[in-house]
């Protein structure tokens, strides 16, 4: 619900699903990654001109992939506004995720971190409504007060807790990829005639049956035809 209420607040969607992690640790890197397949999660890799740009800008990286663990490059602010501002350039990603444990006993330096990693975060994607920015907690505690305030204070950006759930939300709620070009069109090249709305190519009316993709994102899916999707009403603007 937290998802869909971001994208609410903030008017953007999650797009395909691309998402973009970075981390404050390896370790958080390697368990993102060991997820994507458990959880649909789509990691498309860093392009070259996205890790071009992330060496020019820190030069004593060295693996840079997603997810992404700039932690150590430079100053936190720095390193993170370098790693954000080169993959939200890219084109690559509908989704920038920041991944950082909830600050245990709100542990004043564990906070700072968070509140600069984040703002990073916000500055990168900052008048770019086709990314959507979204703060995620490694575990399902609650987040510090000061953290909220942070992501409060940049529109109400969505703050997903536990690592599990905020990554299998993200593709539930992304919209079909597009087909190919000639994609699904009849044997040999030929083009099918004009059907009747809610008929098959015989004639047979089609049986609609509703799956939820997500609180708030139904698709209705015809029975006699597994591949086609139609919305039921108007997609929530995180299934957009």
């Amino acid at each position: 619900m937290e998802l869909i209420a971001g994208t609410g607040r903030l008017h953007r969607g999650v797009g395909l699903g691309r998402t973009g992690v970075v981390t404050v640790s390896t370790g958080e890197a390697s368990l993102v990654a060991d997820l994507a397949q458990r959880t649909g999660l789509d990691l498309p890799p860093v392009p070259d001109a996205a890790r071009a740009a992330i060496l020019a800008g820190l030069p004593t990286m060295g693996y840079i992939g997603n997810p992404l663990d700039p932690w150590g490059a430079d100053e936190e602010r720095h390193a993170y506004r370098v790693a954000f501002d080169a993959m939200a350039s890219s084109g690559a990603y509908d989704v920038l995720a920041i991944v950082h444990d909830s600050p245990f006993r709100d542990l004043p330096s564990e906070v700072e971190v968070a509140r600069a990693v984040s703002g990073a975060l916000i500055d990168a994607t900052r008048g770019r409504p086709d990314l959507l920015p979204v703060y995620v907690s490694l575990t399902a505690g609650d987040v510090s007060e000061q953290v909220k305030a942070t992501l409060a204070a940049a529109g109400g950006m969505p703050m997903l807790r536990g690592a599990v759930e905020a990554f299998a939300a993200i593709p539930r709620c992304a919209r079909p990829a597009p087909r190919a070009p000639g994609a699904g069109r009849a044997a040999h090249g030929a083009t099918p005639g004009p059907r009747s709305p809610g008929t098959t190519s015989r004639g047979a009316r089609m049986r609609p049956s509703i799956r939820w993709l997500a609180p708030g994102c139904v698709f209705r899916r015809h029975a006699s035809s597994p591949n086609a999707r139609a919305w039921s009403g108007s997609p929530p603007p995180a299934c957009r």
